[in-house]
């Protein structure tokens, strides 16, 4: 039967009458080039592609009618056609495509190749994982579109352009951004590396504006935080959370640390350089304050012959071996006590705020929070000066309102003696 073309809806598909036996009907889409309807005399349904080159017709096998809907053919075929239009070829280009890199192989490649020894690779996996694999970036016809498992040549622009959008509306500006950075340097990196060498869809992409964040605690709020941590059941929580406000080291520097970097005798804590954010070895010296966290916690975890049952300070559970981020504990107590927007983070920000509301010298701040930028130890010690200008500000305003008053006042004095004068040159002892 020669072939027809007719407009595939799964309707009129599944209307199709099926050839005499031993014979097959072929049916042409009119709307999607190339694509046809292969139909057998046992009632086998098949999408193909079929094209010709060079004068001989060339085929490429899309699925059958009972495992995939008319749109995904189409959309199939559409795919199959833009690789046809660059190669000519169905075959040749069927096998570049098989050889073609995913997203995730392209991701994958840029950990093992390039962030490998990244500190924060544990949470780029994590990102990748909630944000691109588990994260559809669009639904179409009721059915989720991932890119993950896209060939990188079929991700266009305007599909990472979609995901952003589609983050930032189910789970924020800051998620969204990082997202689309993370994946902007994994092709960047896969493209320097000549693993992958096609375009980058993310780069281009504007990022929404982001608020820099700068909560800090107050003085009051500190109390608090004290007095609540003080009365809290939860040892682990209550220990962590104390040592983050009162040494100011980051939350995962703390999770993860070490007895053996811990000298009780001489009270320091000595962090490796290959576990701080800028590489550089980390002196913390501890105070008396510190010291009543750990040292109980060092007579609970090791015996009286130096067996310690864990290598770490807030042991855990888990397959780290310590303790994880205890968001549930913290948002309970903070909201408990009227801290709702302050997070762990913010402790962090408080203890270098309080450097600074005591005038400590930006070098020592600097040093305490381990920064490697001056800058951004000077932006902390910025956010605490308000309180400060505005006390330089009310002194400016004390002395020039004392000024006005004390030239008030002696107007009031000059004038004084040119009245009394005036009373002497009228009165009748001075007319005689």
């Amino acid at each position: 039967m020669p072939a027809q073309k007719i407009r595939f809806t799964k309707r009129t598909l599944e209307s199709l009458p099926m050839p005499p036996k031993g014979k097959r009907a072929r049916y042409y889409d009119a709307a999607t080039r190339g694509l046809l309807l292969d139909i057998t005399s046992t009632g086998s349904m098949t999408f193909y592609v079929c094209r010709k080159a060079n004068g001989k017709a060339q085929w490429e096998r899309i699925g059958s009618l009972t495992d995939i809907t008319v749109e995904q053919a189409q959309k199939k075929a559409a795919e199959i056609n833009g690789r046809f239009a660059h190669g000519n070829d169905i075959r040749a280009s069927r096998l570049a495509y098989k050889a073609e890199p995913t997203l995730t192989d392209v991701f994958q490649e840029y950990v093992k190749r390039h962030a490998v020894n990244c500190k924060t690779l544990g949470e780029m996996k994590k990102t990748y994982e909630r944000n691109v694999v588990a994260f559809p970036y669009a639904i179409i016809n009721r059915h989720e579109q991932f890119l993950a498992d896209m060939k990188m040549s079929t991700i266009e622009t305007r599909m990472a352009q979609d995901l952003h959008f589609r983050l930032k509306d189910e789970k924020g500006k800051y998620s969204a951004n990082r997202t689309i950075q993370l994946l902007r340097a994994a092709v960047n990196a896969c493209k320097g590396s000549k693993f992958y060498k096609g375009d980058n869809p993310f780069e281009g992409i504007t990022l929404f504006p982001e608020i820099e964040r700068n909560r800090f605690l107050s003085d009051d709020e500190a109390t608090k935080l004290q007095i609540a941590l003080d009365e809290l059941q939860n040892t682990e929580t209550r220990d962590f959370i104390l040592f983050c406000l009162l040494t100011g080291v980051r939350k995962s520097n703390i999770l993860s640390m070490c007895w053996s970097d811990v000298n009780l005798d001489s009270q320091t804590w000595t962090i490796p350089g290959e576990k701080t954010k800028n590489n550089q070895q980390q002196v913390v010296p501890l105070g008396d304050e510190e010291m009543k966290v750990l040292q109980p916690r060092f007579l609970r975890n090791f015996d009286a012959d130096g067996i310690g049952k864990s290598p770490f300070v807030f042991p855990g559970k888990g397959k780290t071996g310590h303790l994880v981020d205890p968001k549930k504990s913290w948002t309970t107590l903070r909201k408990r006590i009227g801290l709702k927007d302050v997070t762990i983070h913010d402790l962090r920000r408080s203890f270098g705020a309080a450097l600074a509301s005591n005038n400590v010298n930006v070098a020592i701040i600097k040093n305490s929070l381990n920064h490697k930028d001056l800058k951004t130890t000077l932006k902390v010690y910025a956010l605490t000066t308000q309180k400060a200008q505005l006390q330089a500000k009310q002194s400016i305003h004390k002395a020039w309102r004392e000024r006005i008053e004390q030239n008030q006042q002696n107007q009031q004095i000059q004038q004084i003696p040119l009245e009394h004068s005036d009373e002497k040159t009228n009165s009748p002892a001075s007319n005689q």
